[in-house]
């Protein structure tokens, strides 16, 4: 857990991941907090996190006072592009330099500004959305891309990660996301998807990034999601066509969230992950990467109150992961982002928690992936804890492991689980593994057990196929 600075309730309303900025072989973690002032002005900055030792990298301070009641301040990884080696960063602060907007480009080792984009016109919100979208011109360099005009008469610019030059301005209204989704027409430049504000009746549609053409005009695919386009992710092949695939939210805003499976190949929708209720942001982040070390990429989706992992292309729900305590007008899952923190090969989940003290918590991937039944990682005493974990194999018997003391561990190689050495995980019930590799745990909890915080992993100590096996770590409380 990265916490911010005592009484900022804002520290982790941005999250990146998923680059080496420091170049020591270790993702590291981009934090922002839109609220932050000095010499009582709000200005903004941005964090650099080592993925190595949660200390900090480097920090940017907005070189402009942020006006009214700030938008966040969108951070994301670029690639290398000044050839150092190391992975840099881009930041957009739409609130800035008077709502113009402002977009900067820093070096991932040093925090040096390379770039800097300032919005033409009053209200244009430049930065609304930033990120990285892979190699465009074939220059060898990777190339970025940033809102450049939140309006009705809108523009996205893609820019050279060369020299900073305008490769393609494409006309949008209202664009709200942009993002690299790879090379879907087979011409082997790296292209661009592009989301609007729905109400002016357009959905997404995907872009070359040879010739700034569009590719897909993407409808909504339900007349009822309004929010359509709020966030996509792509760049990796899903059905095995060896076309990138993407995928894209499409949240109604009422309480039903679902998130789009597109194939790149086609342009169609071939699956769809739903939450039924209490899901009105729903598919504001997301990722695609590969959390469980099984070689094909799962999609993240935060939420209001969890981030979920679902197979793909199944769209079958495997992990949810619920805050131990969850707090009126506090924020957990609304930003989140993977990325291999801890540098064993597997996607780690980072969501940003903030409205109360502001946070990011790190939840790593695993071979097996344990959740609580229910949306909830409170249990009381008296009452029946119901877990579950998927991706084990069938019919294996496997340990769900408990210790009261996790928070501060010992990663035991040889065991592949994380102990406290003075008070390990003991035994504390088991269950065998069904078709679908997932097992189930029901568990009483007298009423003699101590309130406070727990800490579980699930156990296979000789997986036929993978050797010793385990889960994340999933932290409850016990209520009285």
């Amino acid at each position: 857990m990265v916490k911010g600075p005592q009484g900022i309730a804002y520290f982790g309303h941005g999250v990146a991941s998923g680059g080496d900025g420091d170049g020591d072989g270790f993702h590291d973690i981009l934090v922002t907090d839109k609220y932050y002032r000095e010499n009582n002005i709000t200005v903004g900055r941005c964090i650099m996190i080592s993925g190595r030792d949660g200390g900090e990298v480097w920090r940017s301070i907005g070189a402009s006072p942020l006006v009214g009641t700030p938008y966040y301040i969108k951070p994301a990884f670029v690639g290398d592009i000044d050839g150092d080696g190391c992975d840099d960063v881009i930041t957009g602060w739409p609130s800035a330099e008077e709502m113009r907007g402002r977009v900067e480009v820093r070096s991932g080792r040093t925090g040096e500004e390379l770039f800097t984009f300032i919005g033409a016109e009053l209200s244009n919100r430049l930065g609304r959305d930033v990120g990285g979208i892979g190699d465009v011109d074939r220059d060898g360099v990777p190339d970025f891309a940033f809102v450049a005009a939140w309006r009705e008469v809108g523009a996205v610019s893609i820019r050279s990660g060369r020299d900073g030059s305008e490769i393609h301005n494409i006309s949008r209204p209202w664009p709200r996301s942009v993002a690299g989704v790879g090379d879907l027409d087979g011409d082997a430049h790296a292209d661009v998807a592009i989301g609007g504000w729905n109400s002016s009746g357009r959905g997404v549609a995907v872009f070359s990034g040879r010739t700034g053409e569009v590719i897909y005009d993407l409808p909504r695919p339900d007349p009822a999601d309004n929010n359509f386009g709020w966030s996509i992710a792509g760049g990796q092949d899903i059905d095995g066509d060896r076309v990138p695939d993407f995928i894209i939210s499409g949240n109604n805003g009422f309480g039903q969230g679902r998130v789009y499976l597109f194939s790149g190949a086609t342009g169609n929708v071939t699956g769809v992950m739903t939450k039924d209720s209490n899901a009105q942001v729903f598919g504001i982040a997301l990722s695609i990467a590969d959390v469980t070390g099984d070689g094909q990429p799962e999609v993240a989706v935060g939420d209001h109150q969890a981030h979920m992992v679902f197979d793909l292309p199944s769209a079958r729900l495997l992990h949810w992961s619920p805050p131990a305590v969850v707090e009126s007008s506090v924020y957990y899952g609304t930003e989140f982002t993977l990325g291999d923190v801890n540098g064993d090969g597997l996607a780690d989940f980072l969501a940003g928690r903030y409205g109360g003290m502001g946070y990011v918590i790190l939840d790593a991937g695993a071979p097996m992936l344990l959740s609580p039944v229910s949306f909830t990682s409170t249990f009381r005493r008296g009452r029946v804890m119901e877990l579950q974990v998927s991706g084990a194999s069938p019919g294996r018997v496997i340990q769900l492991l408990a210790t009261r003391h996790g928070s501060t561990c010992t990663y035991i190689g040889r065991l592949q689980i994380c102990i406290d050495l003075a008070r390990p995980f003991i035994t504390v019930a088991e269950a065998v593994a069904d078709i679908d590799g997932t097992a189930y745990f029901s568990l009483p909890i007298s009423p003699g057990t101590p309130t406070g915080s727990a800490w579980l992993q699930t156990l296979d100590p000789a997986d036929p196929r993978r050797g010793a096996i385990s889960s994340n770590v999933l932290e409850i409380l016990i209520a009285p």
